[in-house]
């Protein structure tokens, strides 16, 4: 397991193109919460998300705002809950 954190650096983070990939074993905690994260740190140009095991499930709460999305579980299935 990896702890960390997502920390804005710039009081201008929206005017920039931010990243994140991440290719894990399996995601504790779920998607939804990463995503969270991700868009209040203005993770808004690519996301791409791979988990070797288990599912990846957006709940209806959670959202994923980007440019480019890629979500991928080799294993599981990718649930997007629309509302």
């Amino acid at each position: 397991m990896i702890g960390g954190r997502i920390e804005r650096g710039c009081g201008r983070a929206r005017r920039y193109r931010a990243s994140f990939s991440l290719d894990a074993g399996q995601l504790a905690g779920g998607l939804s919460p990463l995503a969270s994260v991700l868009m209040s740190s203005g993770f808004n140009d690519s996301v791409a998300v791979r988990v070797r095991s288990g599912d990846l499930d957006l709940l209806s709460a959670g959202a994923i705002a980007a440019n480019s999305i890629a979500l991928t579980a080799d294993t599981g299935a990718v649930n997007i809950a629309v509302y």
